[in-house]
């Protein structure tokens, strides 16, 4: 009798420990099932991914896009007649009439042309003939000044009548930043005219009027006149 309990309860526990086995490899079956379901979605996503048909951008802005809007600003302001951006009105080139009239917006705008000429200058026959960068020194335009040294002005040209440079008009009007400006733009050029006398006889040392600037020119090679 007991070993008949014993044998029945060895029974039991073996069904129980066989059911309990299926149960696990069944759901593990399931659980890879729900895998490969879920890889095969992923995969017929990305299917149907590539083969929809890619969205291509408008197109990027071009330079001769670009320099037409800048045309047509120019010429609704009523600055330019024609598509010559380098055109001479008023005995002044476009950009020299901007600075001139403080239009330092329009100034940015054109230096971004393709085809703009930075160093044109103004009607020779017409006793005009200074650079943009110049104008914009002399008429306090500064901004612009800034706008023209980071499109390559160059600021060594020499005024044709008293011989003064941008860098020079930059130490007389104590412009300490825009003097560092022109130097880290392009230090060989700026120690190529350092010592170059005006019509007075006047280097730009000669011309600082504050330390700060004379140390600065100093240490860059500047010499007084006298010294030279």
């Amino acid at each position: 009798m007991f070993n008949q309990k014993i044998k029945s309860m060895f029974q039991k526990f073996s069904i129980l420990f066989i059911t309990t086995l299926l149960c696990f490899f069944v759901s593990c079956g399931k659980g890879n099932n729900n895998k490969n379901e879920s890889n095969n979605n992923d995969d017929s996503s990305i299917e149907g991914q590539e083969d929809q048909p890619s969205k291509t951008p408008s197109g990027p802005v071009t330079n001769d896009n670009k320099d037409k809007e800048i045309v047509d600003k120019l010429k609704k302001e009523g600055f330019l007649k024609s598509d010559d951006v380098n055109e001479i009105e008023e005995d002044y080139p476009v950009l020299s009439i901007l600075i001139i009239k403080k239009k330092t917006d329009l100034v940015k705008e054109l230096l971004d042309h393709s085809k703009i000429d930075v160093n044109k200058k103004g009607h020779i026959k017409k006793g005009v003939n200074f650079t943009p960068l110049y104008l914009a020194f002399s008429n306090n335009d500064f901004k612009s000044v800034e706008y023209l040294i980071d499109k390559n002005a160059d600021f060594t040209i020499e005024d044709p009548l008293d011989k003064n440079s941008a860098l020079n008009l930059a130490v007389i009007k104590g412009k300490f930043d825009l003097i560092k400006k022109m130097y880290n733009k392009n230090p060989d050029k700026f120690k190529k005219i350092i010592n170059n006398k005006n019509v007075e006889g006047y280097t730009p040392l000669n011309l600082a009027q504050s330390k700060e600037i004379s140390d600065f020119l100093i240490e860059k090679g500047a010499k007084r006149s006298n010294e030279i």
